[in-house]
């Protein structure tokens, strides 16, 4: 819906709603609110002694976290859809785009890997289902 998420170019809000008839899909807040994961810990795996020594740190780092976003597309006929669908994946070749969610206050600093990519539209071909797999490089940077 308007208002819903936006992509952020050249430090503008673009609403995605608005500009490409697009909506977050099934799933979108709870991928977003996942658990990070957290890098491996350091170990020592001795011969002589039993078990394995772990160097816990207190500051341990997060990973990098990979991100698949359903996004839906809603528009009047075929040539919008087409149009809108064309205009939105020329901003994810870009690479690195910044997506914003004010509901939940969040920015995403994300790197379009153009793997897995699914799209499904229904039988008018003016709606279109796409799940999209993103990089988030550095998740505490949000």
């Amino acid at each position: 819906m308007k208002g819903d998420i936006y992509i952020i170019v050249g430090g503008v809000n673009i609403d995605l709603y608005t500009t490409y008839g697009i909506s977050m899909g099934d799933g979108f807040i709870d991928e977003v609110d996942k658990p990070l994961p957290m890098k491996e810990l350091v170990s020592n795996e001795v011969r002589t002694a039993n078990g394995v020594q772990y160097f816990v740190d207190t500051q341990r780092a997060f990973d990098s976290i990979e991100h698949t976003l359903n996004f839906r597309f809603v528009c009047r006929d075929v040539e919008e859809l087409r149009a809108n669908k064309t205009a939105f994946f020329e901003e994810l070749y870009k690479g690195l785009i910044t997506l914003y969610i004010p509901s939940i206050n969040v920015k995403l600093r994300l790197l379009y890997t153009g793997k897995n990519a699914t799209y499904k539209t229904n039988k008018w071909r003016n709606t279109a289902s796409v799940s999209v797999k993103f990089i988030e490089p550095n998740p505490t940077n949000r």
